[in-house]
This record gives C-alpha cells, sequence and structure tokens, in this order.
C-alpha cells in the first residue's frame, strides 16, 4: 500500500504538468492549492528557504507562467550567424552580384582577376642572413 507522502507526490506531478499548461490551472494553484502549503509565517519564508530559491522552484516547476521555455530558432535575436552570413557573401560573389576587389595604380578600386593578386605584393625580405658582423 501507498503511503501519504507516495501519493502526494503524484499528485504534485500531476499539478505541475497541468501548472506548465494551463493558465487556469496556474490561477488555480495559486489561490487554492499554495495557500495552505505556505508555513503560517509567510513573512520569515526567505529566511528558511531563500527567496531566490523559492521564486527559482515555482519558476521551473511553472507556477509563475510559461517563462522557462526553450526559444524556437525562430525566436532568436541573432539568427544570422558568422557561417551564413559568409555563405550568403559567396552566393552573392558565384552570382556576379559582387565581386572581390583591390585598389589600381590611380587608387580607384577594380575587380581582381585572380585570387593572387589579393596576397600583400611588398612582403619585407627576410633578415636571417644578414646577421653578418
Amino acid at each position: 500500500m501507498c503511503g501519504d507522502s507516495e501519493l502526494l507526490g503524484t499528485y504534485f506531478t500531476v499539478l505541475i504538468h497541468l501548472c506548465t499548461q494551463s493558465k487556469e490551472a496556474r490561477r488555480f494553484a495559486r489561490l487554492k492549492v499554495m495557500p495552505p502549503l505556505r508555513a503560517e509565517d509567510v513573512e520569515r519564508r526567505p529566511d528558511y528557504c531563500g527567496f531566490g530559491n523559492a521564486a527559482g522552484l515555482l519558476a521551473n516547476y511553472g507556477f509563475l507562467g510559461a517563462i522557462n521555455q526553450p526559444k524556437r530558432q525562430s525566436d532568436s535575436e541573432d539568427s544570422e550567424t558568422e557561417d551564413y552570413k559568409q555563405v550568403e557573401n559567396f552566393k552573392l560573389m558565384d552570382q556576379g552580384v559582387i565581386s572581390p576587389g583591390t585598389v589600381g595604380e590611380d587608387g580607384r578600386l577594380r575587380p581582381v582577376k585572380h585570387v593572387l593578386e589579393l596576397a600583400p605584393k611588398d612582403d619585407p625580405p627576410d633578415e636571417e642572413g644578414s646577421d653578418i658582423d
């Protein structure tokens, strides 16, 4: 036979699942279920368990609403990652919309014909052999 504490845990588990799904269930729990479960001296409750711990527990269980739901991909504030931006740049280059360029002899931009034109031209020579005393 099940003990009272086991049944109470089962009831609370069902109540938690209901509260995560329904606004009405959260309201019922807040108005009818939670007041009898509180300690008699509510003012001292944060002294016993800490306000942050109690609030976090209630929030995680859904009593405060659906605030800990994982974000969907469309909800992301920063949807364009660096990889996506790079892929878009390559698409635009393949389509001919944009092309890499360099500064010409006259100081104006001109399109690059080969990738090696993007490499720096004035590399300083290696000075390893110039250590002659």
